[in-house]
């Protein structure tokens, strides 16, 4: 009667943390054996981002550092670096990191694509549209500025690209970008410029 009893229990399974039950390999009334596969359980409470950073910045990043991740479908949450590794990808020369991003309430599936944004330097930046982008005659990025009423241009870097505009750096803390006509006026050209300002106010009493 006893051996009955410990057979009977033996017909519940459990597992040893609460999840999800993604994929049954058995069917009602089937008989499995000891180490037979039962099901697949999954635990989404915490996400792994896995993503891959070039050597150039693999040294500015310290664990526990926080992460912006941006989902596919517009959602946006903090993650906190938990492993960085110390040996590049023979192939790609890049270095694997993992973030861990909360999910309590399970709203977010596994395998979905993410976009991660993490801190380095802190540098001075300005945003502007891509059509103020110009190149000089040996091909260098810059933007062309405004200087003792002469055509300036500045090589600048690129530090960051979004949908409405880009980041860049290289113009110290202010500068004149001309944003209107840069494409007819070269470096060192003599100009007549006006504001932004003033040519809205034209503008407006033109109308």
């Amino acid at each position: 009667m006893s051996a009955a009893k410990l057979a009977l229990r033996n017909t519940t399974v459990t597992a040893p943390f609460t999840g999800i039950v993604d994929h049954l390999s058995i069917e009602l009334g089937d008989f499995v054996g000891v180490g037979d596969p039962v099901a697949t359980l999954i635990d989404l409470d915490t996400l792994v981002i896995e993503a891959d950073v070039s050597e150039r910045h693999i040294q500015k990043l310290t664990p526990n550092q926080t992460s912006t991740i941006r989902f596919v479908g517009g959602e946006e949450v903090t993650g906190t670096l938990r492993y960085i590794s110390r040996v590049s990808s023979v192939s790609t020369n890049t270095f694997p990191i993992e973030i861990a991003v909360p999910n309590p309430n399970q709203s977010i599936p596994a395998g979905v694509s993410a976009e991660v944004e993490l801190a380095l330097d802190e540098q001075l930046a300005i945003k502007i549209t891509p059509a103020m982008l110009a190149l000089d005659e040996i091909g260098n990025l810059g933007v062309k500025t405004l200087k003792d009423n002469h055509v300036d241009f500045v090589p600048i870097q690129l530090v960051k690209a979004e949908q409405d505009g880009v980041w860049l750096t290289g113009l110290g803390t202010k500068s004149d970008i001309i944003v209107l006509g840069q494409g007819f006026v070269r470096h060192g050209d003599q100009v007549e410029a006006i504001s932004v300002t003033e040519a809205n106010q034209i503008a407006e009493q033109q109308q």
